[in-house]
């Protein structure tokens, strides 16, 4: 079986939940590819660790020339190939503008097309709507083909507040996942048929991400925050709430922070501004086996995101036995469940409130975590994860 990811982006540090998949499939003997609109810099934070998969090797950017003339010329014998080869003939329906819709005009999805039947992919499985309704037209030019498409955050939201339109993915696709409660909901509400709807939460390699038994107590309290610095993580929020937090306390606690984004500028002259820049610690993007290092050396993580859906960071946290601090988000209280706290609203206030609790129940914080990475092994393995995600693609 061969199965093609369509992304936006590839290598994602912000998305190493593709990663996972996309390596746990392989893992069992499933030929992976990707197709991506963007092939990004990170690759060797992002893949650290999975080297032996070769994603790279298998990950297509421009499968199109940019230049008309020059994609003509490289259309020609694809085109040959077809006429005289039964199983390239979809690449003729590629050409079709009247029969099909007018993108075919350019002649860039007869390379894609070319692409899938040269790999003999049987199915491509579109991360994020938007990537669903581009999937789905190749289902009619090669109709063998399966697809299905996994929702995660923004498209979600695009969909229930922006009014984009995924009729294609709901009507066309063979199924969508959801992964989490309300993502199922929010499915449903954008007029996706209960029929096609299938829970698949992302999953966690639990033999990658797991405590330190030899772990020692810290001298001082350790705090992580793991995200994309952007609006929606939070972190600003989170700031504010240490900074009510370090006034109170005599106790030193020390911050830091994983991650990169649009908002690592701000949040440093926050930082600063409140007075944090001592026990506040910004380490960049790191690649999965330092966040893992770093979990396994820290006393709970803090999640202060505005909006999520089903954070993975809550999942690799919890397989490494870390207790977490968590807003009211998404399936954040699903997911920690008795191995961690979820604070009253999405504040500041409610942040810095959760942190005291947290930090005054030190004596559970062993039992938290063990509970947590027992649930862990339990539900989110992602060997079980992709054994149920392979049942899917067979039926």
């Amino acid at each position: 079986m061969n199965v093609l990811f369509l992304l936006n982006d590839f290598p994602a540090i912000s998305e190493t939940f593709i990663r996972n998949q996309m390596a746990s499939l392989s893992a069992k003997g499933i030929g992976v590819f990707v197709i991506a609109k963007r092939l990004i810099s990170e690759d060797d934070i992002a893949l650290k660790g999975y080297e032996q998969f070769d994603f790279n090797a298998t990950t297509a950017l421009a499968l199109s020339p940019r230049n008309k003339w020059i994609r003509i010329i490289k259309a020609l014998p694809i085109l040959g190939k077809a006429i005289f080869i039964k199983s390239y003939r979809p690449c003729i329906k590629a050409t079709q503008s009247r029969k099909y819709g007018q993108r075919l005009r350019s002649l860039s999805e007869l390379f894609v097309v070319h692409y899938l039947i040269q790999h003999k992919i049987d199915i491509i499985h579109a991360h994020y709507g938007s990537n669903g309704n581009k999937a789905v037209f190749y289902k009619k030019l090669l109709p063998e083909l399966k697809v299905f498409t996994t929702f995660h955050g923004y498209d979600i939201l695009e969909g229930l507040y922006n009014g984009y339109d995924y009729t294609p993915t709901f009507t066309q696709g063979d199924a969508v996942f959801s992964i989490s409660p309300y993502n199922k909901d929010a499915l449903r509400t954008m007029g996706a048929p209960a029929s096609k709807i299938i829970d698949l939460p992302n999953g966690v390699d639990t033999q990658f991400f797991k405590p330190d038994l030899k772990k020692r107590a810290n001298k001082h309290t350790r705090v992580l925050i793991v995200g994309r610095l952007s609006k929606e993580k939070g972190i600003d929020m989170a700031l504010r709430a240490l900074s009510h937090i370090k006034k109170q306390s005599t106790h030193t606690i020390i911050y830091s922070i994983i991650g990169t984004g649009p908002e690592e500028a701000t949040l440093k002259q926050l930082s600063k501004t409140l007075e944090l820049e001592a026990c506040i610690h910004f380490k960049g993007a790191q690649n999965s086996m330092d966040v893992c290092k770093a979990m396994q050396q820290s006393d709970f993580l803090l999640l202060p995101s505005r909006t999520e859906a089903f954070p993975t960071v809550i999942l690799e946290s919890l397989s490494c036995a870390l207790p977490v601090v968590a807003t009211p988000v998404g399936a954040s209280a699903m997911m920690i469940d008795t191995s961690g706290i979820i604070v009253d609203e999405v504040s500041e206030n409610a942040i810095a409130t959760g942190l005291r609790t947290m930090l005054s129940a030190r004596e559970q914080w062993e039992i938290m975590g063990n509970t947590g990475r027992q649930r862990m092994i339990a539900l989110y393995d992602s060997t079980f994860i992709t054994s149920q995600l392979l049942s899917y693609y067979k039926k």
